[in-house]
């Protein structure tokens, strides 16, 4: 039986690896071209309108690289 403690250590690991899977698609250099990368709305600085929007990215990303 697990307690407090290893549910925690398990969670940490979890957001740990989470972190690390966001920060390699972040990784992928990516020009800045006055359009959000996910939704393709106009935007004056960084690659995407809002952090739904890089979210919603990086998962369908993540998932067309696990696709075969």
């Amino acid at each position: 039986m697990t307690d407090q403690i290893d549910d925690a250590q398990e969670m940490e690991a979890w957001y740990r690896s989470q972190s690390l899977d966001a920060r390699a698609v972040a990784a992928v250099t990516m020009p800045f071209t006055g359009q959000c990368y996910n939704c393709e709305e106009s935007i004056e600085h960084d690659n995407f309108c809002d952090a739904n929007c890089r979210d919603d990215y990086q998962v369908r990303k993540k998932q067309e690289s696990q696709r075969v």
